[in-house]
């Protein structure tokens, strides 16, 4: 996962710059749905066992509605980024032994995603089985929609 989460981290600051403001990230609507994504991000910035990587609440600009890029490793599968449609440029990224499982109790439990991103082989068997056993408004392969 350290591999990737280093491509990613390089991707995100060669196409928006990292952490500072930039206007080709797109501003939050309105302030109620600004708090929301404050109040889930803390909460994922609070357990010891999830790495921000990028961004966090502490860069958002309020004034004019802006969030940076979040990389967010591990957080807890039960936190608001991992059950809400965050409609945010936030990124959770988790580790997975059993594929089977990432279908059966992440996907399948959850209702019906906007999105499903994933990364790895367009051929491979993992990915024939998103397309083939899930159900979501768009599957994405080897990249993201900030």
């Amino acid at each position: 996962m350290k591999q990737f989460i280093e491509r990613v981290k390089h991707h995100i600051k060669e196409m928006y710059g990292g952490n500072t403001y930039n206007p080709e990230v797109g501003k939050i609507v309105a302030d109620f749905h600004l708090d929301r994504i404050i109040k889930n991000l803390k909460e994922v910035e609070t357990n010891s066992q999830t790495k921000i990587h990028l961004g966090g609440s502490s860069l958002i600009d309020y004034k004019n509605r802006w969030v940076p890029p979040t990389l967010i490793e591990n957080p807890p599968l039960d936190s608001c980024v991992m059950k809400e449609e965050n409609f945010a440029p936030l990124l959770p990224v988790v580790s997975f032994v059993n594929f089977e499982e990432v279908i059966n109790k992440h996907i399948l439990t959850k209702g019906k995603p906007l999105a499903i991103y994933y990364f790895g082989s367009g051929s491979s068997a993992n990915y024939k089985s998103i397309l083939e056993n899930t159900s979501s408004g768009n599957v994405t392969l080897n990249d993201i929609l900030f």
